[in-house]
């Protein structure tokens, strides 16, 4: 029984794995200047995708489906974004992120030239 129970929590714990390929979980992180993978399914041709009225980046990931690579802008605000898929809209949901910021503060010097 211990067996069969350990067989059970191995598979559960690799099969989140193996549902994304390698691309999907390096590059996917959908935030303002981050980047969304989106599924595709696995059709013969490549599906054409259209983020913001341009053409996205789509390739097949580990031979079995495409995939469209989005690159998201610093603008974007946080929430719903439509893409279209083959001229039909889809959407994904952008994440909050809160970037470190520096600022640069100027200090004026006169000198006298004479």
């Amino acid at each position: 029984m211990p067996r069969v129970i350990a067989l059970l929590l191995s598979l559960a714990f690799t099969l989140p794995v193996h549902a994304e390929g390698f691309i999907t979980r390096l590059l996917n992180k959908p935030v303002p200047g981050g980047v969304a993978v989106m599924s595709l399914g696995n059709g013969a041709t490549p599906p054409h995708v259209r983020y913001q009225d341009k053409p996205a980046l789509v390739i097949r990931e580990d031979d079995q489906r495409w995939i469209a690579i989005l690159g998201i802008p610093l603008t974007v605000k946080p929430g719903q974004q439509q893409v279209q898929v083959d001229g039909r809209p889809r959407s994904f949901q952008v994440q909050p992120r809160e970037y470190r910021a520096q600022h640069i503060t100027a200090i004026l010097l006169f000198a006298e030239c004479f």
